[in-house]
């Protein structure tokens, strides 16, 4: 999990009033670990949902992330967007119908977001916080 892109996120959301509810973590890595990255960094007040896989490895594959997400926290796929870096993101929720943000500063290369066909590319926190806005 690469620090900076989730550090940027609480940000955009505070410029962002009204456009964002609520922040959730969707992983492949068992939430045992987010939990305590996000309590170590001080940003698990930014995000009350966290959504992992467990340590006998159940919901490692990232297709089946969306929809225990969306059970559990009772979220409204139409309202839902993705912000990722990786193709493994934009494909499990892709699948579930769900709009794909692919932001550059993360761990995938060119080539995986050519690859994962995004619905919009942010290169910076500040073409997202722009892109957040006009939704």
């Amino acid at each position: 999990m690469r620090m900076t892109s989730m550090m940027a996120l609480p940000t955009c959301w505070r410029n962002t009033p009204g456009r964002v509810e609520k922040l959730f973590i969707a992983s492949s890595k068992p939430h045992v670990y987010i939990h305590l990255i996000l309590e170590h960094s001080d940003l698990a007040q930014h995000f009350p949902g966290v959504c992992g896989s467990e340590l006998d490895r159940t919901r490692t594959d990232k297709r089946n992330l969306p929809k225990h997400l969306f059970a559990e926290e009772e979220i409204n796929r139409a309202e839902t967007l993705l912000i990722g870096d990786r193709v493994h993101d934009a494909e499990g929720f892709r699948s579930a119908g769900v709009l794909i943000l692919w932001v550059d500063w993360g761990y995938g290369s060119e080539e995986e977001r050519h690859n994962s066909a995004p619905d919009h590319t942010c290169n910076s926190v500040r073409d997202l916080r722009t892109l957040l806005n006009t939704f």
